[in-house]
């Protein structure tokens, strides 16, 4: 046996045996009763989930598989197909099953592989859109149309999810779908107001949606390829301090501090872009 091909193996059978565990964390989800079921992909029915860190780590994990070498005749999508009308734990089953399929054709040699599956190499390909930036943004329209042109300046495709064609899908449907990206930007401005209970004054605070949005990114791609952007008079949320985030001051010199976030996460760009700003 080549190399190549038992490294292939070898990792089939590392992702094939993950599934198999995450299917032991399952949990019943009952919709009708309320209940908050762990990464339960469709909110019309009820069933089985499992743990939803572990479920999109290995959802993560096989896309950069299947990302590794183009011999592959399926493709992430093909895993997708299930994602909108089962719960997780079935398309945990689902999933495990493709998986050992595509063992098969590679023990077969139905399969050709064409280059070395290292993990450094798998590493190297989770970053292969890395010039889309992710702009999370609340009501701030002024604040969002400045970082997008900001981001077009540098040569970069800004992502913005109400641009984005719908296709039928529910708003998170959406964001999974657009968040193949290198890096996120999230607008942290005060368009809401809350308060604790029993306090009386109100504080400024980002739209939830931005919030969970942050969290989701954060998970996603790493707290270093997300850079907060905050408009003076804005309360962070207590989970975010102490992370680096930077002033949107109107003066623009959030400009260049932008610019060396993205550099340090290996966002590459023309920095002569930054005087046509």
């Amino acid at each position: 046996m080549s190399e190549i091909k038992e490294k292939a193996l070898t990792k089939l059978e590392k992702l094939i045996n993950d599934g198999e565990n995450i299917l032991k964390t399952k949990e019943y989800y009952d919709h009708n009763a309320g209940d908050s079921g762990v990464c339960f992909i469709s909110f019309t029915a009820s069933g089985y989930s499992v743990d939803s860190k572990l479920f999109n780590q290995w959802k993560q994990d096989i896309n950069l598989f299947l990302s590794s070498n183009k011999s592959f005749t399926i493709s992430y999508n093909e895993f997708l197909k299930k994602m909108t009308h089962y719960t997780s734990f079935e398309c945990t089953e689902w999933y495990i099953s493709i998986l050992k399929s595509l063992k098969e054709n590679i023990s077969d040699d139905t399969i050709k592989l064409d280059f070395n599956i290292e993990e450094k190499v798998i590493i190297k390909n989770k970053k292969q859109n890395s010039n889309k930036i992710f702009i999370v943004h609340g009501r701030d329209d002024v604040a969002k149309l400045s970082v997008e042109s900001f981001i077009t300046t540098l040569g970069l495709e800004p992502i913005i999810l109400h641009k984005q064609a719908n296709e039928g899908k529910t708003i998170i449907e959406k964001i999974e779908a657009h968040s193949d990206v290198g890096f996120a930007i999230v607008l942290l401005t005060p368009d809401d107001e809350g308060r604790l209970k029993g306090e009386e004054k109100l504080e400024n605070r980002a739209r939830q949606n931005v919030i969970f949005e942050l969290g989701y990114f954060m998970g996603k791609l790493e707290r270093k390829y997300v850079c907060g952007l905050c408009k003076e008079g804005f309360e962070l949320p207590s989970d975010y301090h102490g992370i680096t985030y930077i002033a949107m001051d109107k003066h623009c010199g959030w400009h260049n501090k932008l610019a060396k976030e993205l550099k340090a996460a290996g966002i590459e760009f023309d920095e002569k872009k930054l005087l046509e700003v």
